[in-house]
């Protein structure tokens, strides 16, 4: 990525934070009328308020606890790794299960063929998060190759299977994730190739930051497709998300790549769907996927 464009981009945000500091000195009109559309329009900040609103997202971090509903914990992960070990290999001398082998499509002797599992969805969020820990999906994702040195966790995955005439339909659901971003790992990073202070970087990225997507998919032809879906930030709604979103995708995504929201949604989408290609087919049922492995 540009140093030059990272470092537009670290100082609107420097601009951003004396706009705060200055609307609250009484400078309104001048920041409200030109400062702010002058330096932000392209974003579509246009306000001193949609700047405060912007600001607000990034560094009001909801309580977690809150914000998950439908969390997995260690045992939802560990269960669904005993599911997987009636095909897939152990690691050499350890009762752990092989992810790599996973990765690389090894299933053990004498398995078999095919086999179909069952899994809550709070199991398969369970081996997902592992998966993204090892760095197995970021190899999969080249679009998202650039936030792949930030350490990204998934705290909820939720299936709701859509349904006709009453039936559930296994290759149709409404999907429901939140991710957990922390920045912490990559800042010296990010000063360096900015060519600016860790100290000042700090006070701009936040640490932590959480990203919830809701989208639909269905299988048709053999392939997923996703709807538009929506994309948010720190508990606040996809709406106001959309000017800090904007501003990240800025920083992170060189104008090459043509990246937009709905693009980014698709790419977090893809990291739910990467992670069980690799596993198998899947098929959708409540609150739950059944996954077919050859």
């Amino acid at each position: 990525m540009a140093k030059r464009k990272k470092g537009s981009f670290f100082v609107k945000f420097s601009i951003a934070l004396l706009c705060i500091a200055a609307f609250f000195s009484g400078a309104y009109l001048i920041l409200d009328k030109v400062v702010v559309p002058n330096t932000f329009g392209e974003y579509g900040i246009h306000s001193v308020s949609e700047l405060a609103g912007m600001m607000t997202t990034l560094y009001s971090t909801p309580n977690e606890s809150k914000l998950i509903t439908n969390g997995f914990t260690k045992l939802d992960t560990d269960n669904g790794e005993e599911k997987l070990k009636e095909i897939f290999p152990t690691k050499v001398g350890s009762t752990d299960l092989d992810y790599n082998a996973i990765s690389e499509g090894q299933t053990k002797d004498g398995a078999t063929h095919p086999l179909v599992l069952e899994f809550t969805d709070k199991e398969i969020a369970g081996i997902i998060d592992k998966m993204l820990e090892l760095g197995m999906l970021a190899k999969k994702l080249p679009n998202l190759s650039y936030i792949n040195t930030i350490q990204i966790n998934i705290l909820e995955f939720t299936i709701t299977p859509k349904e006709t005439d009453g039936v559930i339909n296994p290759n149709s659901a409404d999907i429901h994730a939140i991710f957990k971003f922390n920045t912490s790992g990559i800042r010296e990073q990010m000063a360096s190739e900015m060519g600016t202070s860790l100290f000042l970087l700090n006070l701009i990225v936040p640490k932590t930051m959480y990203i919830t997507l809701d989208y639909s998919l269905e299988l048709e032809s053999g392939n997923w497709h996703y709807d538009e879906g929506k994309i948010s930030v720190n508990g606040r709604s996809a709406k106001q998300s959309e000017i800090l979103l904007n501003l990240l995708i800025s920083f992170i995504f060189p104008e090459e790549d043509n990246m937009n929201l709905e693009k980014l949604t698709l790419e977090f989408g893809n990291i739910l769907q990467s992670g069980l290609d690799l596993l198998g087919h899947s098929e959708y049922k409540t609150h739950g996927i059944i996954v077919t492995i050859e």
